[in-house]
């Protein structure tokens, strides 16, 4: 890990003297080109020790290999190939070994959480009990990079936004506000019954710049049913969460 943290932090420093060369009037043609050929080569080795990373824990190498457990729902019902009530294992048997996990107690109730880190910005995050069965299913994009992964209810992650939602489910999207920080983000969620035990939850990021005074006004206001006041801070917002759950 910290060979491939110094790799990139030497690409970093490549790029800003190749900046420097480009802006700077001495710099010859000669040395501007020297600095680009280090910098392919510094990014190439990036590249490589990424993939040596994956290979360790066993994660599918390619884009295609990874996605194909989300395009045209592999299993019925799933999201990303799994559904609660799953177990871990069947997690690590699709996307090997897990980059992170954490484990925090809500209710009583010991919670452990797994995360994989995918390919172009996708993070599989898994919530299980203590004998390791599923209890949460969640696709997380990172906002950076666009993706198109067609999942269940004839979804496509990264596509759909909190308008075409709405329009999509007018009359099953329930919207249990939880207006809170996450990471430093305020986020509003929507949940959509799919029956008797398992619900879709869909979370936004509220925009930047909201004081605290006018998130409490939006909070008191869509807590007395006017969720018309989202809208224009969400309408054209993709979720950053989709997530497969049970409901107790």
């Amino acid at each position: 890990m910290a060979t491939k943290k110094n790799a990139g932090a030497a690409a970093l420093l490549v790029a800003g003297a190749l900046l420097a060369a480009g802006c700077g009037s001495g710099g010859g043609s000669g040395e501007l080109g020297r600095l680009r050929r280090e910098n392919d080569e510094l990014r190439s080795r990036v590249e490589q020790l990424e993939q040596e990373a994956r290979a360790l824990r066993g994660q599918p190498p390619t884009p295609d290999k990874v996605y194909a457990f989300f395009a045209n729902d592999p299993r019925e019902g799933s999201l990303a190939g799994l559904f609660p009530g799953d177990y871990l294992e069947s997690a690590r048997s699709r996307y090997g070994r897990e980059n992170r996990a954490r484990s925090w107690t809500s209710e009583g109730h010991v919670i452990f959480q797994y995360e994989w880190d995918l390919l172009g910005g996708v993070v599989i995050r898994l919530n299980t009990n203590r004998e390791q069965r599923i209890d949460r299913v969640a696709v997380v994009l990172d906002g950076r990079q666009p993706v198109s992964l067609p999942t269940l209810a004839g979804l496509t992650i990264g596509k759909e936004t909190y308008d075409s939602l709405g329009k999509r489910f007018p009359n099953l999207l329930v919207t249990a506000l939880q207006l809170w920080g996450a990471q430093g983000h305020y986020t509003v969620v929507q949940t959509l019954p799919l029956s008797d035990t398992r619900r879709l939850e869909f979370t936004y990021q509220m925009p930047d710049g909201l004081g605290r005074a006018e998130l409490d006004r939006i909070e008191r206001e869509v807590r007395a049913g006017n969720l018309a006041v989202l809208e224009p801070h969400l309408g054209d917002r993709v979720p950053f969460s989709l997530a497969l759950e049970e409901t107790r």
